[in-house]
């Protein structure tokens, strides 16, 4: 999975962690020990400009670290609309929403798969690979 959805206790999306969002987390994390935890902290609030990503490398829950603006289908839309969302945007999963509740997610695997099984692809059996 690309990505793990954070929930409410109703089942509705409240955003997303993705490989990115862990990934800006842990390129903020130090390898050489620190000299003090005090001096670090202080010189961020003091000298580190804010922005919204720079808060979510200094998060410890899925709250803090998730995207909050997430893009959805529903189960109606045509897995067209899927693929050009992931192509356009560049992401990995997308969330699948029915009545604010969320009900799966599908992939760029999933969707390859699909077009694979449409096409008679990944049947070697059939084409004398097996």
């Amino acid at each position: 999975m690309n990505g793990v959805p954070v929930t409410d206790t109703e089942g509705r999306l409240l955003g997303i962690v993705t490989e990115g969002d862990l990934v800006h987390r842990a390129a903020d994390e130090r390898l050489e020990p620190r000299e003090s935890v005090w001096k670090e902290n202080f010189y961020r609030s003091v000298f580190r400009r804010r922005t919204p990503e720079t808060d979510k490398t200094e998060g410890r829950t899925a709250a803090q670290v998730m995207t909050r603006e997430v893009l959805t289908v529903a189960p109606e839309d045509h897995v067209t609309v899927a693929a050009r969302l992931l192509a356009d945007h560049n992401i990995k999963s997308l969330p699948v929403i029915e009545n604010e509740r969320l009900i799966g997610i599908i992939s760029r695997f999933d969707l390859i798969k699909r077009l694979a099984s449409n096409r008679g692809y990944l049947q070697p059996h059939e084409q004398g690979l097996s």
